[in-house]
């Protein structure tokens, strides 16, 4: 008990998202990565880029550093003030949250697979929706999962107002690595050796990844920290030098 007050205390971090001060983000645990070396992936996870493997997860929310970021882009820069249609695909529940709490919001959340999604939609057929709906689409972390990523990039663009901004992200290793990707049959250990994950069909590069968001007929943007302070940067968990790649319409 005392220990647990002393925390509150002393808490000098804060998530943005579920609001709750933090005495210390919890960390991504030895077990994965320890999974991963075994697996054989060679790229460790303190060298891909817009991850704080040291300061990953809340306590609280469970919400990610990457979670964390995207808060901090939508309230300083698409949310005050203002009315947003916003489209979350395979959304993040910390996330989800926080943007059914924001006033004038109008929310909808799409993914093939999750149960508890607003429209069971594949990004790459998005027919569902018209031409011109959303002011803002979030596809974080679901492009590497994607046969067709430049036709999910298309669908995206077609479905966003013009003036609209889509927030993506994928996992981009830091190294210089060659761009690797397999669409056919794969076996499971071969995938996660080269990929990290056996539902994963390739790995960006950071120049692959930006040439396919200009594939899909955006303009690119790309943001990140260097708005924030570093004692920012600190109190939410967020690695100076992550990077938002916003496409534009």
């Amino acid at each position: 008990m005392i220990k647990e007050l002393a925390k509150k205390i002393l808490a000098g971090r804060k998530c943005n998202l579920c609001h709750n001060r933090i005495y210390k983000f919890i960390p991504i645990s030895d077990s994965y990565i320890n999974n991963l070396k075994e697996k054989g992936f060679p790229i460790p996870v303190n060298k891909f880029e817009t991850l704080n493997y040291g300061e990953y997860t809340c306590p609280s929310c469970n919400a990610n550093d990457r979670d964390r970021l995207i808060g901090l882009y939508l309230e300083k820069d698409l949310l005050e003030n203002k009315e947003r249609s916003i489209l979350d695909i395979a959304p993040s529940s910390p996330v989800r949250a926080f943007l059914k709490q924001q006033p004038g919001v109008k929310y909808r959340s799409a993914d093939l697979y999750m149960e508890d999604v607003d429209d069971k939609v594949d990004i790459q057929n998005m027919n569902i929706y018209k031409d011109n709906t959303f002011d803002v689409i979030i596809c974080s972390h679901v492009l590497e999962h994607i046969p067709d990523d430049i036709q999910a990039l298309r669908e995206m663009y077609r479905i966003l107002k013009p003036g609209g901004k889509c927030i993506l992200l994928v996992p981009i290793p830091l190294e210089d690595v060659a761009y690797d990707e397999e669409l056919g049959s794969l076996a499971t250990k071969e995938r996660e050796r080269r990929f990290g994950q056996d539902d994963h069909v390739r790995l960006y590069t950071g120049k692959i990844f930006e040439e396919r968001i200009l594939a899909g007929g955006f303009r690119l943007e790309k943001t990140g920290t260097e708005g924030f302070s570093a004692e920012e940067l600190k109190k939410y968990g967020i690695a100076p030098g992550s990077i938002l790649y916003i496409g534009k319409k």
